[in-house]
């Protein structure tokens, strides 16, 4: 092996390490507390649905909610949302709110953005 190979395999191992540790350590939103944190499990449950092809559901990708807002503090959103312990709530929340999922292959490989916006039945 020449010089360039072996800096360019060096190179690559490196970004892939720099790949995994943004994957798992600094994209998934954290310190989420009250209503945030209940459009998060909301928004997490809910970003399956929302691709329209089969092959995003299978168990090959994985979903992370990297931000969570709330856009206004007018109105309410419905959410029907299941918790860290399994167990399914619906509650509304004041005010609006948006979220971006992101969905990866192998828990690594960013693939795509999905936004979720309002609450059940927002049509939206």
């Amino acid at each position: 092996m020449n010089h360039k190979t072996k800096a360019m395999i060096w190179l690559s191992i490196v970004l892939l390490i720099l790949l995994v540790s943004k994957s798992l350590w600094l994209d998934p939103v954290k310190g989420l507390e009250g209503e945030l944190l209940k459009y998060k499990d909301y928004a997490q449950s809910t970003a399956p649905l929302k691709t329209g092809a089969l092959i995003w559901d299978s168990t090959i990708f994985t979903y992370e909610v990297v931000s969570v807002k709330q856009t206004t503090e007018e109105g309410s959103t419905k959410i029907k949302y299941q918790d860290q312990k399994g167990e399914w709530h619906e509650e509304e929340l004041q005010g609006e709110y948006t979220a971006k999922v992101r969905s990866y292959i192998f828990r690594i490989f960013p693939v795509r953005d999905i936004r979720i916006k309002g609450g059940v039945n927002d049509g939206k």
